[in-house]
């Protein structure tokens, strides 16, 4: 079974252990070293979190937990239809939760504002219907990573949100940020969190050091290199959050 071990640069004292919960490679530095799961580990993608959570229901945050698109197991047992979270179930990426969210009848039940966010490519084909366009809320649809199509389509360019779409990762996106004629649109906080190798590249040259914010970039997996050059910028509670804090055995 796939393994995880801290990072040996990494003061583990100054870790919190509540938010460890989330890490979805920290599971088992949690279980070797006797730490207390809580509520939080519903967020938790690792099918080893949604084993614990099976055997300790009474740590279930229904409302993470809807989101989480490892969790399907758990939200589509019938014994707890009644404890799903439809608003925050419109953010699961799972497609058999998408294929539920999509049917007519349940169309009533969606949160489209978190729907617009989903990036499951069923939600983007539906977002992009005519009908449908009136129900996008074009700031959580910034965010959405497969939905370059509608965000760059010129007749939408006045709709887009641009501190959210700082914070998208998509490659075609990321040249619109990036492009010297838009660094006056650029948000710090969300590009920082922005997870696309070129715009790490971008925050670490030296005359762009401070674009960065390091309370969000500290939750960021692909700068693992920059905290690790930066130790004294880190913030530890998003920090402990970051996938890439942990190693493969």
């Amino acid at each position: 079974m796939t393994q995880y071990k801290l990072l040996d640069w990494i003061d583990e004292n100054k870790l919190s252990k509540l938010y460890l919960s989330m890490n979805p490679n920290g599971i088992d530095y949690i279980i070797e070293n006797n730490i207390p799961f809580n509520s939080y580990l519903s967020f938790n993608t690792n099918p080893k979190a949604i084993e614990v959570l099976n055997e300790n229901p009474d740590l279930i945050e229904w409302e993470f937990l809807s989101q989480n698109p490892s969790a399907v197991s758990l939200l589509l047992d019938s014994k707890n239809s009644d404890k799903i979270n439809w608003y925050y179930l419109s953010l699961n990426t799972n497609d058999d939760i998408v294929d539920i969210l999509l049917k007519p009848d349940n169309y009533f039940k969606i949160n489209w504002n978190c729907l617009s966010e989903n990036s499951n490519p069923k939600v983007i084909e539906l977002l992009s219907k005519k009908e449908y366009k009136y129900k996008i809320n074009w700031s959580a649809l910034s965010v959405n990573k497969n939905a370059a199509s509608i965000l760059l389509n010129p007749e939408n360019r006045f709709k887009v949100d641009w501190n959210n779409l700082c914070k998208n990762p998509n490659e075609e996106i990321v040249k619109v940020i990036l492009d010297s004629e838009n660094r006056n649109k650029l948000n710090s906080y969300y590009l920082s969190q922005n997870e696309n190798p070129e715009v790490i590249e971008f925050l670490s040259k030296p005359e762009n050091i401070n674009l960065i914010n390091w309370n969000s970039i500290s939750l960021n997996p692909s700068a693992i290199k920059l905290l690790y050059e930066n130790q004294d910028k880190i913030n530890w509670i998003e920090f402990s959050k970051n996938p890439s804090i942990f190693k493969l055995i």
